[in-house]
């Protein structure tokens, strides 16, 4: 997951422009409605760049496999990226498999924000380990 943004961060974004990655304990924003058993801690994973940005009204369809946004054509760094629009709808469901989720934020011509929302790994308990005998 983390790679992919990664590389669709750097792939949309204008040479000499900025990705950053923040990785932080936080708790489930109260949009996902989650039934934490009192535990809503979380680990949030934000990929954001200064890049093409996307516009809201493809925010669902850029999670829907083999799915490319199009634009008016005075974006040079759209279709010339190659890709085959399976990257992000990935993603999400193997981020939904790992009972979290994935979120975009984003604005045409300054760049968009991908966060990965998981759960805080829970010990199980210990673990034998067994000697050689």
């Amino acid at each position: 997951i983390v790679l992919n943004l990664l590389s669709n961060a750097v792939k949309f974004t204008r040479p000499g422009g900025t990705v950053t990655v923040d990785a932080r304990v936080t708790t489930w924003p109260e949009a996902f409605d989650r039934d934490t058993d009192g535990d809503d801690s979380c680990v949030a994973l934000t990929i954001a760049d200064d890049g093409i940005g996307i516009a809201e009204e493809h925010f669902a369809r850029i999670f829907e496999p083999f799915t490319q946004i199009e634009t008016d054509g005075r974006n040079p760094y759209t279709r010339e990226q190659s890709g085959t629009g399976l990257g992000l709808p990935i993603s999400r469901q193997l981020a939904t498999l790992m009972g979290g989720a994935l979120t975009v934020e984003s604005t045409v011509g300054s760049g968009s924000r991908f966060t990965l929302w998981v759960p805080m790994a829970r010990p199980v308990g210990a673990i034998a380990v067994a000697s050689p005998a």
